[in-house]
This record gives structure tokens, C-alpha cells and sequence, in this order.
């Protein structure tokens, strides 16, 4: 229980003289408050918003994947048959009215882009790949900065009721020890409210990177419905259309 923890360490911190090295060891405990943990986020924050940043303004994975699809659909919009209606409206004795190469050349067209969507739609499998790992990875790193919130939040905790307590103790003490009330202030409460303020900020740059992974990862889950929109419907709807078209 932390708050047994924050009762027990400021009883044995009172008890002690305050010019004994016990006293001052207890006091650089308490400069020392959450400092791994704060530095384990710092560290961590800075590589997932170095990244999100990287990410967000110049992802080429991700690019690529965009431009591949802008390229499907003009391809796709140039052969769907419904923008090609002209090339339809004679539908018997094709090779003898006018409009008749003109249905072969667009069944041509068609065949001469096959290889062309075949190429997009591989390089949107591969691309899609790349994302679904890196939402994997994303995953893991948001586990990773979710425990090193939990310890800061922790470590707030425990300084904040550090200082109430020790605002507390105090002014209980300024009638009956003054010397040791005056220590208290300028060495534990002073530092103690300060650590209280870094881990709060701490907590607020950890959140910020953390929103940021979660950014990322619904931007990869849209890119990743896009291509199986465009792997399994759409090229199949323009398929079906061509049998139709065809027949």
C-alpha cells in the first residue's frame, strides 16, 4: 500500500537527528524519487515522437501505398466500362459497324493493363505487410510507455502525499523544534514539491507520445482497409463488370 509506504518512510525520517548521515540519506532518497523511471520515459518518449514526427511527415512505406492506390483507381476509373459507355451502345455485328474496333480496342486497352494492376496491387500486398508488422511493433512500444506511466503515476502520487504530509509535520513541529522544522522545509519540502512537478510533466510528455503511437496505428489501420478494399472489391467489381461487358 503506498500510502503505508509514504507513513513509514516520513516516521523514520522524523525520529532521525537531522544532523546525522541516516537523515541525509533519507533526503537524497527523496531527490531520487521515480529518477529511473522518469528517465526510462524520457528516453522512450523521445525515440516514439522522433518517430511519430519521421512517421507522420515522411513515411515512404506509407506513401508508397497512397500513390499505389491513387494509381489503381485512375487505372481501374479509365477501363470501368460504365465511363466507357460510347464503346457499348452496338452490341451485335461488332466487326462490322463502326463502333466495332472501337469495343476491341478497349478490350485491348484492357489486356494491355492487366500487368500494370497485377504490379500495383502486388507492391499494395507487400506494402500492407510493412504496416501490419509495424502496428506490431507500435503495439509493443504502447505496452512498453503504458508500464512506465503506471510507475510515473505512481511516483506522483507518492510526492504529492509526501509533500501534504510534510507541509503537515511542519507545522507541528514549528512550536517544538524549530531547527528541524526549517530543515524540513528548505531540505525535503522544497525538492519534494519540485520532484512533483517533473514527474507531473513527465507524465504529460509520456501521454503526448502515447497518443501519438495510437495516431499512427489507426493511420496504418485505414491504409491497411484501403488496400483490402482495393485487393478484394474493387478490382473484383471491375472483373465482374468486364464479364458482364464481355458477355
Amino acid at each position: 500500500n503506498l500510502n503505508q509506504q509514504v507513513d513509514a518512510f516520513l516516521k523514520h525520517l522524523v525520529e532521525l537527528p537531522v544532523h546525522e548521515s541516516g537523515f541525509q540519506d533519507k533526503v537524497n532518497t527523496l531527490h531520487n524519487l521515480g529518477q529511473n523511471s522518469v528517465k526510462k520515459s524520457a528516453r522512450l518518449s523521445h525515440r516514439l515522437l522522433s518517430r511519430s514526427l519521421n512517421q507522420l511527415g515522411d513515411d515512404e512505406e506509407s506513401q508508397n501505398i497512397s500513390n499505389n492506390l491513387v494509381q489503381l483507381k485512375q487505372t481501374l476509373d479509365s477501363l470501368n466500362p460504365a465511363n466507357n459507355q460510347k464503346f457499348f451502345a452496338v452490341r451485335k455485328f461488332l466487326r462490322f459497324l463502326p463502333m466495332g474496333d472501337k469495343v476491341e480496342n478497349y478490350f485491348d486497352k484492357y489486356k494491355s493493363s492487366e500487368d500494370h494492376i497485377n504490379t500495383i496491387l502486388t507492391s499494395l500486398e507487400n506494402g500492407k505487410d510493412e504496416l501490419i508488422k509495424d502496428n506490431i511493433a507500435l503495439e509493443r512500444d504502447k505496452r512498453a510507455m503504458w508500464d512506465t506511466m503506471q510507475e510515473l503515476e505512481q511516483y506522483s502520487y507518492i510526492g504529492q502525499q509526501l509533500s501534504s504530509k510534510v507541509e503537515d509535520m511542519i507545522a507541528d513541529l514549528r512550536y517544538k523544534d524549530e531547527q528541524k522544522a526549517r530543515v524540513l522545509e528548505e531540505e525535503v519540502l522544497f525538492y519534494l514539491k519540485q520532484k512533483s512537478t517533473d514527474l507531473m510533466t513527465q507524465q504529460a510528455v509520456s501521454v503526448q507520445a502515447y497518443m501519438s503511437l495510437d495516431l499512427i496505428r489507426r493511420n496504418n489501420l485505414e491504409l491497411i482497409k484501403g488496400v483490402d478494399r482495393a485487393l478484394m472489391t474493387t478490382v473484383s467489381a471491375l472483373q465482374t463488370a468486364m464479364v458482364v461487358v464481355q458477355a
